[in-house]
């Protein structure tokens, strides 16, 4: 049989995903969303939000690629390493190169997020926040950014076979400080120089596997698509839109992939918390 024409379904890129109920592909098409860190998790999560059609995805890094991210960055090549490219600048060519979308942009902005002050512009444009960082002080760095600018916040980290995701919404759900002990904060001062200016943020190397960051990466840029598609819905009804899904807000998800152990766990905000305590539930 002679095919004369592609129907029109099949011309959308978005098509398969419109099919879901409650899906709309403007609000993504319009939405800004903010990736700290662009090494495995960042691209996988940059990735992820391209293919869905995020219109506007701002990634912050201040490091270069080397030869040892390539197992993990699908955006990285072997070049980018011997040239000692930055990771933003890399991420951002081949990410918008891969967008089946006329319309993402991905911006890089090459600096250390210590360096952002916390009501810098890309703060303030961006909808929602994701961590995607292997250190603690950077964490907990923008953590702080979106307690003061009242932004979500999704956080991952993996180490291993093992990842965890949490999202944050400032003064409803506890914020990555309120569970910090006082051993995770020891160890991070003491990686600081007397002047208290950092000396080295990027602590002892961890294993790493590229299918752990994939499954990580896939819930984190899906956390990022119920905040945006539900946000509007949460703050008229107070309630999440079920169509497209509730955040892991106030809670934790952990996931071993050795043991098959999966599981989702409440996190309670800390009321002497130093960073949201003073907010509003």
């Amino acid at each position: 049989m002679k095919v004369l024409r592609i129907a029109k379904f099949d011309e959308d890129a978005a098509s398969r995903q419109k099919l879901l109920r409650g899906w709309q592909q403007e609000i993504l098409e319009n939405a800004s969303v903010l990736v700290v860190g662009a090494g495995a998790l960042g691209n996988e999560v940059v990735k992820n939000l391209v293919m869905v059609g995020v219109g506007t995805i701002y990634a912050v890094d201040f490091d270069v690629v080397v030869a040892s991210n390539l197992n993990r960055c699908v955006f990285f090549r072997r070049e980018d390493a011997r040239k000692g490219r930055s990771k933003v600048s890399a991420l951002a060519e081949r990410a918008a190169e891969l967008s089946p979308y006329g319309y993402t942009r991905v911006i890089p902005i090459e600096a250390d997020v210590h360096h952002l002050a916390h009501d810098h512009e890309v703060y303030q444009r961006s909808q929602v926040y994701v961590s995607c960082l292997d250190n603690l002080a950077a964490r907990l760095d923008l953590n702080a950014a979106a307690v003061h600018n009242g932004k979500p916040l999704v956080d991952g980290g993996m180490s291993g076979y093992i990842g965890h995701a949490q999202v944050v919404i400032p003064g409803q759900t506890a914020c990555l400080a309120c569970d910090i002990g006082e051993l995770e904060l020891k160890s991070m001062y003491d990686r600081l120089s007397c002047s208290g200016s950092p000396l080295e943020f990027s602590g002892p190397k961890i294993p790493a596997l590229p299918t752990v960051t994939s499954a990580l990466g896939a819930v984190m840029a899906q956390e990022v698509v119920k905040l945006l598609l539900g946000w509007e819905h949460y703050a008229k009804e107070g309630k999440w839109p079920s169509d497209t899904g509730t955040p892991l807000a106030g809670k934790r998800l952990y996931l071993n992939m050795r043991l098959n152990i999966y599981g989702v766990y409440d996190v309670e905000r800390n009321p002497n918390c130093p960073v949201c305590s003073t907010l509003n539930a």
